[in-house]
């Protein structure tokens, strides 16, 4: 009979240990393909930033192929219905729509910082990309000294290179954990760029077409106003989800709060 008691105590034993994995395991975060600040900070001491740097390369392949553990879509190829492109300036006035645009490569960037500022509450996010490709479809219409133009459509691309993209959160507490607010700061400063709008004005006036291939790669900054705020919103989700998830357990007092 005591045999018997004892080995029946062994299986319950058993039975308990294995419920204590199950409910420790289930109430643990879901890194999923995300790196974890907290357990990185176990051998960094306090160090924020350098465990910062440690899981952004882990972001190249959340904004690749998503991360379906955490319910992060991929945004790289990053697809954006409309964007629009106006220009009012030395007698020319243009209004262009694009349409169907897919924008590549955005994943394919070099971490150049990735860092708090606990006075001030912000995460500042910089990065080298090395180069961006969009595409889709243009629709061109407006007029040059005070001549209505042909409307014209077709195809286009765009092409920057060795661009650097600042992203700048504000650092909130939710609870027990710090997130990121939803309304980042997003600028982009682009070495170079190459527009090829397809045909423009249907080889009605391509002297005219030149011109307006060369305002545009020579001011990129104009360009870019229609592109910032998509480009913003796409890619602040990403990494505000991203760093909602590596950024679990980790005391909010190594924030300032």
């Amino acid at each position: 009979k005591l045999i018997l008691l004892d080995s029946l105590l062994q299986e319950i034993i058993k039975m308990m240990l294995h419920l204590l994995f199950w409910v420790l395991l289930s109430s643990s975060p879901s890194f999923g393909k995300i790196s974890s600040i907290s357990e990185c900070l176990l051998g960094n001491g306090d160090d924020l930033d350098a465990c910062h740097l440690s899981i952004a390369p882990n972001l190249r392949d959340v904004m690749k192929n998503g991360d379906a553990t955490n319910g992060i879509a991929k945004v790289d190829p990053m697809k954006v219905d409309v964007l629009n492109f106006n220009m009012d300036d030395a007698g020319i006035s243009i209004k262009a729509e694009y349409t169907d645009n897919v924008i590549k490569g955005m994943s394919d960037f070099t971490i150049k910082s990735f860092r708090t500022n606990t006075k001030r509450k912000l995460l500042f996010i910089e990065l080298e990309v090395k180069r961006v490709t969009s595409t889709g479809k243009y629709d061109f219409d407006g007029t040059a000294a005070v001549v209505d133009l042909d409307r014209s459509t077709g195809d286009y691309e765009f092409e920057l290179r060795d661009s650097t993209v600042v992203l700048v959160n504000k650092l909130v507490k939710e609870g027990n954990q710090v997130v990121l607010d939803d309304k980042p700061r997003l600028s982009i400063q682009v070495g170079t760029m190459k527009a090829d709008m397809k045909n423009l004005f249907n080889g009605k006036a391509p002297n005219f077409a030149e011109l307006i291939h060369k305002v545009i790669n020579n001011d990129p900054d104009r360009f870019l106003e229609g592109f910032i705020p998509p480009l913003k919103q796409k890619l602040g989700t990403v990494i505000r989800e991203y760093y909602r998830v590596a950024a679990a357990g980790v005391p909010v007092s190594l924030y300032g709060f």
